[in-house]
């Protein structure tokens, strides 16, 4: 993100950045596969911790709540579907 004010509002240079990282300025990207139990207490623990944050959940194939609680507790989740497992 620039903060450089000779930057029109629309340069390229700009453009997504506030999007991207959220109000706070930052993004937390969250691994998880089958997590149901943990993945709500997580989420706020890190809401807590970090207030404006942009949390994201990648889903590795959860085939519990994962995905469906992240969502409750506030966090964007990206799920891949199937496991793709470590790497």
């Amino acid at each position: 993100m620039s903060d450089d004010p000779d930057l029109a509002a629309d340069d390229p240079r700009r453009s997504g950045a506030e999007e991207l990282l959220g109000a706070g300025g930052q993004v937390v990207v969250i691994a998880a596969r089958d997590e149901a139990q943990r993945i709500g207490g997580t989420i706020t623990a890190i809401s807590t911790a970090l207030p404006g944050a942009r949390l994201i959940v990648a889903d590795d194939g959860s085939i519990d709540d994962t995905a469906r609680i992240a969502r409750e507790a506030g966090a964007e989740v990206v799920s891949a579907g199937t496991s793709r497992g470590k790497g």
